[in-house]
């Protein structure tokens, strides 16, 4: 009877392998450093340039929406800083820009970037900043993209470069649609070189 009660009290044999609570916390653990890495590569590769052309694809889609909704032409004019979008005003038959409009409003560039704008394939030089009005009438040789509401547009390229980074590049067409990208622009940059 003896041996009956000392056979109860054995040691169990000792398994080896971790428990799941182990295994839990490693993959905690493994899957924090996965994300805290991801997103430090990902913060490093992103080009000033490249998301300010993202924002323009964005906002040119945006105005041509808009112009139809509104019925009435808008303008898209660029300077130095940046770009805004311009309403006629009824009363007096000027462009004024839109400031009350969260979607449209008036987008300033970052630091650093600088632009190059082709209207209908001629080089435009951009004034310093935006102005508040424009005359009903503007300059042939000025920085303005009228956008109408049938869907059309003043065709224009545009380009930002940012210091040691490739150049975004963007050639829209008359009915605001992407025709010409990066590539494009890579290869008018080693045209222009030689």
């Amino acid at each position: 009877m003896m041996k009956l009660c000392g056979s109860l009290h054995q040691a169990r044999p000792k398994s080896s392998g971790y428990t799941l609570l182990e295994l839990l916390i490693v993959l905690v653990i493994l899957g924090v450093l996965i994300s805290v890495a991801s997103l430090s590569i990902t913060s490093v590769e992103k080009n000033p340039a490249e998301e300010a052309l993202q924002r323009l694809k964005f906002d040119v889609d945006l105005a041509l929406n808009e112009s139809i909704v509104r019925s009435e032409p808008l303008a898209m004019v660029f300077a130095d800083e940046g770009y805004g979008f311009y309403a006629q005003d009824e009363k007096s038959d000027q462009w004024v820009l839109i400031e009350d409009d969260g979607l449209l409003s008036k987008r300033e560039l970052a630091k650093g970037l600088k632009t190059r704008l082709l209207i209908e394939q001629n080089e435009v030089s951009l004034p310093a900043e935006l102005v508040d009005e424009l005359e009903s009438e503007w300059p042939e040789e000025a920085s303005v993209v009228l956008i109408e509401p049938s869907g059309e547009m003043t065709p224009f390229s545009y380009q930002i470069m940012a210091e040691k980074k490739s150049p975004a590049y963007a050639s829209f067409n008359s009915m605001g649609q992407v025709e010409a990208d990066l590539e494009a622009a890579d290869a008018e940059t080693k045209d222009d070189k030689s």
